[in-house]
Protein backbone atom coordinates (compact mmCIF):
# COMPACT_ATOMS: atom_id res chain seq x y z
CA UNK A 1 0.00 0.00 0.00
CA UNK A 2 1.25 3.46 -0.94
CA UNK A 3 -0.51 6.30 0.90
CA UNK A 4 -0.57 10.05 0.38
CA UNK A 5 2.26 11.89 2.19
CA UNK A 6 1.31 13.05 5.67
CA UNK A 7 -1.96 11.13 5.72
CA UNK A 8 -2.66 7.96 7.67
CA UNK A 9 -5.11 5.51 6.03
CA UNK A 10 -5.77 3.94 9.43
CA UNK A 11 -7.50 5.30 12.53
CA UNK A 12 -7.42 3.92 16.06
CA UNK A 13 -10.59 2.19 17.30
CA UNK A 14 -11.99 3.06 20.77
CA UNK A 15 -11.46 0.32 23.35
CA UNK A 16 -15.08 0.31 24.50
CA UNK A 17 -16.38 -0.13 20.97
CA UNK A 18 -14.05 -3.05 20.18
CA UNK A 19 -14.62 -4.83 23.50
CA UNK A 20 -18.38 -4.67 23.05
CA UNK A 21 -18.14 -5.92 19.46
CA UNK A 22 -15.77 -8.74 20.45
CA UNK A 23 -18.16 -10.06 23.08
CA UNK A 24 -19.92 -12.18 20.44
CA UNK A 25 -16.61 -13.92 19.67
CA UNK A 26 -15.96 -14.71 23.34
CA UNK A 27 -19.49 -16.10 23.54
CA UNK A 28 -18.88 -18.20 20.43
CA UNK A 29 -15.79 -19.82 21.98
CA UNK A 30 -17.72 -20.47 25.20
CA UNK A 31 -20.63 -22.00 23.26
CA UNK A 32 -18.24 -24.31 21.40
CA UNK A 33 -16.74 -25.45 24.69
CA UNK A 34 -20.19 -26.11 26.17
CA UNK A 35 -21.21 -28.03 23.05
CA UNK A 36 -18.12 -30.20 23.30
CA UNK A 37 -18.74 -30.77 27.01
CA UNK A 38 -22.35 -31.77 26.33
CA UNK A 39 -21.11 -34.39 23.87
CA UNK A 40 -18.62 -35.75 26.41
CA UNK A 41 -21.30 -35.93 29.10
CA UNK A 42 -23.57 -37.86 26.76
CA UNK A 43 -20.70 -40.21 25.94
CA UNK A 44 -20.03 -40.67 29.64
CA UNK A 45 -23.69 -41.51 30.36
CA UNK A 46 -23.59 -44.13 27.62
CA UNK A 47 -20.31 -45.60 28.90
CA UNK A 48 -21.53 -45.84 32.50
CA UNK A 49 -24.80 -47.51 31.48
CA UNK A 50 -25.23 -51.30 31.99
CA UNK A 51 -25.87 -51.64 28.25
CA UNK A 52 -22.30 -50.55 27.49
CA UNK A 53 -20.82 -53.22 29.73
CA UNK A 54 -23.15 -55.82 28.30
CA UNK A 55 -22.15 -54.84 24.75
CA UNK A 56 -18.46 -55.49 25.46
CA UNK A 57 -19.26 -58.77 27.20
CA UNK A 58 -21.35 -59.86 24.22
CA UNK A 59 -18.46 -59.03 21.91
CA UNK A 60 -16.14 -61.07 24.11
CA UNK A 61 -18.52 -64.01 24.06
CA UNK A 62 -19.02 -63.81 20.29
CA UNK A 63 -15.33 -63.54 19.47
CA UNK A 64 -13.74 -65.77 22.10
CA UNK A 65 -16.50 -67.72 23.86
CA UNK A 66 -15.26 -70.98 22.37
CA UNK A 67 -12.03 -70.58 24.35
CA UNK A 68 -13.91 -71.16 27.60
CA UNK A 69 -13.67 -74.91 27.03
CA UNK A 70 -10.94 -75.22 24.38
CA UNK A 71 -8.36 -72.98 26.06
CA UNK A 72 -9.45 -71.85 29.57
CA UNK A 73 -6.20 -69.97 30.25
CA UNK A 74 -6.54 -67.88 27.11
CA UNK A 75 -10.22 -67.31 27.89
CA UNK A 76 -9.33 -65.94 31.31
CA UNK A 77 -6.77 -63.61 29.73
CA UNK A 78 -9.35 -62.29 27.27
CA UNK A 79 -11.92 -61.94 30.02
CA UNK A 80 -9.51 -59.97 32.23
CA UNK A 81 -8.62 -57.70 29.30
CA UNK A 82 -12.31 -56.91 28.77
CA UNK A 83 -12.75 -56.09 32.47
CA UNK A 84 -9.80 -53.70 32.29
CA UNK A 85 -11.18 -52.10 29.13
CA UNK A 86 -14.56 -51.49 30.75
CA UNK A 87 -12.97 -49.96 33.85
CA UNK A 88 -10.53 -47.81 31.88
CA UNK A 89 -13.12 -46.51 29.42
CA UNK A 90 -15.52 -45.61 32.22
CA UNK A 91 -12.87 -43.78 34.21
CA UNK A 92 -11.69 -41.92 31.11
CA UNK A 93 -15.22 -40.96 30.07
CA UNK A 94 -16.02 -39.67 33.55
CA UNK A 95 -12.81 -37.65 33.64
CA UNK A 96 -13.42 -36.08 30.23
CA UNK A 97 -17.00 -35.19 31.15
CA UNK A 98 -15.76 -33.25 34.18
CA UNK A 99 -12.88 -31.03 32.96
CA UNK A 100 -10.64 -29.73 35.71
CA UNK A 101 -8.44 -26.65 35.78
CA UNK A 102 -5.40 -28.54 34.53
CA UNK A 103 -3.70 -29.10 31.18
CA UNK A 104 -6.40 -31.54 30.11
CA UNK A 105 -9.25 -29.16 30.91
CA UNK A 106 -7.90 -25.99 29.33
CA UNK A 107 -10.05 -26.47 26.22
CA UNK A 108 -13.08 -25.78 28.44
CA UNK A 109 -11.89 -23.36 31.10
CA UNK A 110 -9.92 -21.04 28.81
CA UNK A 111 -12.97 -19.82 26.86
CA UNK A 112 -15.10 -19.78 30.03
CA UNK A 113 -12.61 -17.55 31.83
CA UNK A 114 -12.08 -15.36 28.76
CA UNK A 115 -15.80 -14.60 28.49
CA UNK A 116 -16.06 -13.84 32.20
CA UNK A 117 -13.03 -11.53 31.94
CA UNK A 118 -14.49 -9.71 28.93
CA UNK A 119 -17.84 -9.24 30.69
CA UNK A 120 -16.08 -8.02 33.82
CA UNK A 121 -14.04 -5.49 31.85
CA UNK A 122 -17.13 -4.26 30.00
CA UNK A 123 -19.16 -3.87 33.19
CA UNK A 124 -16.39 -1.88 34.90
CA UNK A 125 -15.59 0.25 31.85
CA UNK A 126 -15.28 3.97 32.59
CA UNK A 127 -16.01 6.59 29.92
CA UNK A 128 -12.43 7.84 29.65
CA UNK A 129 -11.04 4.30 29.40
CA UNK A 130 -13.63 3.35 26.75
CA UNK A 131 -12.33 6.18 24.57
CA UNK A 132 -8.71 4.96 24.65
CA UNK A 133 -7.30 3.22 21.56
CA UNK A 134 -7.74 -0.55 21.63
CA UNK A 135 -5.21 -3.29 21.02
CA UNK A 136 -5.22 -7.09 20.91
CA UNK A 137 -3.11 -9.09 23.36
CA UNK A 138 -2.66 -12.67 22.01
CA UNK A 139 -3.31 -15.41 24.55
CA UNK A 140 -0.29 -17.41 25.68
CA UNK A 141 -2.50 -20.51 25.85
CA UNK A 142 -4.94 -20.80 22.96
CA UNK A 143 -6.60 -24.09 23.86
CA UNK A 144 -10.33 -23.58 23.30
CA UNK A 145 -9.70 -20.08 21.93
CA UNK A 146 -10.63 -20.23 18.27
CA UNK A 147 -12.90 -17.28 17.43
CA UNK A 148 -10.77 -14.81 19.41
CA UNK A 149 -7.45 -16.17 20.73
CA UNK A 150 -6.63 -13.24 22.98
CA UNK A 151 -7.95 -10.31 24.99
CA UNK A 152 -9.03 -6.83 23.90
CA UNK A 153 -7.21 -4.31 26.11
CA UNK A 154 -6.49 -0.56 26.12
CA UNK A 155 -3.48 0.34 24.01
CA UNK A 156 -0.27 0.38 26.03
CA UNK A 157 -1.66 -1.60 28.97
CA UNK A 158 -0.07 -4.92 27.96
CA UNK A 159 3.37 -5.43 26.47
CA UNK A 160 3.34 -6.74 22.92
CA UNK A 161 -0.33 -6.05 22.18
CA UNK A 162 -1.26 -5.33 18.57
CA UNK A 163 -2.90 -1.99 17.80
CA UNK A 164 -6.40 -2.28 16.36
CA UNK A 165 -7.35 0.11 13.61
CA UNK A 166 -10.11 0.83 11.12
CA UNK A 167 -10.29 2.79 7.90
CA UNK A 168 -9.62 6.49 8.39
CA UNK A 169 -12.53 8.19 6.67
CA UNK A 170 -10.71 11.52 6.88
CA UNK A 171 -7.88 10.16 4.75
CA UNK A 172 -9.61 10.83 1.44
CA UNK A 173 -10.16 14.37 0.19
CA UNK A 174 -13.63 14.47 -1.41
CA UNK A 175 -12.77 17.80 -3.06
CA UNK A 176 -10.28 16.11 -5.39
CA UNK A 177 -11.53 14.87 -8.78
CA UNK A 178 -12.27 11.19 -9.22
CA UNK A 179 -9.30 10.97 -11.57
CA UNK A 180 -6.89 11.89 -8.74
CA UNK A 181 -5.26 8.80 -7.28
CA UNK A 182 -5.35 8.93 -3.47
CA UNK A 183 -4.30 5.38 -2.58
CA UNK A 184 -2.32 2.71 -4.42
CA UNK A 185 -2.77 -0.90 -3.37
CA UNK A 186 -0.74 -3.75 -4.87
CA UNK A 187 -2.70 -6.93 -4.22
CA UNK A 188 -1.23 -10.41 -3.64
CA UNK A 189 2.29 -9.07 -3.04
CA UNK A 190 2.48 -10.99 0.25
CA UNK A 191 1.45 -14.18 -1.52
CA UNK A 192 4.26 -13.88 -4.05
CA UNK A 193 7.10 -12.14 -2.24
CA UNK A 194 8.47 -10.79 1.03
CA UNK A 195 10.25 -7.51 1.70
CA UNK A 196 13.70 -8.10 3.16
CA UNK A 197 16.09 -5.21 3.85
CA UNK A 198 14.07 -2.93 1.61
CA UNK A 199 13.98 -5.22 -1.43
CA UNK A 200 11.49 -7.71 -2.80
CA UNK A 201 12.40 -11.37 -2.52
CA UNK A 202 10.20 -13.72 -4.53
CA UNK A 203 8.84 -16.88 -2.95
CA UNK A 204 9.63 -20.26 -4.42
CA UNK A 205 7.06 -21.29 -7.00
CA UNK A 206 6.41 -24.53 -8.77
CA UNK A 207 8.95 -24.86 -11.59
CA UNK A 208 7.99 -25.66 -15.14
CA UNK A 209 4.68 -23.79 -15.27
CA UNK A 210 3.78 -23.39 -18.93
CA UNK A 211 3.19 -20.71 -19.82
CA UNK A 212 4.71 -18.91 -16.80
CA UNK A 213 2.02 -17.02 -14.93
CA UNK A 214 0.96 -15.74 -11.53
CA UNK A 215 3.86 -15.05 -9.15
CA UNK A 216 6.39 -16.02 -11.82
CA UNK A 217 5.26 -12.99 -13.81
CA UNK A 218 4.31 -10.64 -10.99
CA UNK A 219 7.58 -10.66 -9.03
CA UNK A 220 9.84 -9.63 -11.98
CA UNK A 221 7.42 -6.79 -12.75
CA UNK A 222 7.54 -5.57 -9.15
CA UNK A 223 11.33 -5.90 -9.03
CA UNK A 224 11.71 -3.77 -12.15
CA UNK A 225 9.17 -1.17 -11.03
CA UNK A 226 10.23 2.33 -9.95
CA UNK A 227 8.18 2.55 -6.75
CA UNK A 228 9.16 6.19 -6.20
CA UNK A 229 7.61 7.16 -9.53
CA UNK A 230 4.54 5.09 -8.72
CA UNK A 231 4.13 6.91 -5.39
CA UNK A 232 4.48 10.25 -7.18
CA UNK A 233 1.20 9.52 -8.98
CA UNK A 234 -0.66 10.10 -5.71
CA UNK A 235 -2.41 13.43 -5.14
CA UNK A 236 -0.48 15.69 -2.82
Amino acid sequence: MIARPGRDPWAAVPYGRVLKAALALYEKDRAMAEQRLAGLKKQNDETQAPAYEQKLRDQLEKGYGSLRSSNPSRWQTRQAATEREITFNREQAARRANPQRDKDGKWYWNPVDALEEANRRLAALATDEAARPACFAPATDRDGRYAIPGMIVPSGSVAGCEELVTHNRAYFDPALPRSAAQLILVRSLGRCATVENGRLVGRKVQPGLSPPHGCQRHVPIWEAMDWTKLGALLAR
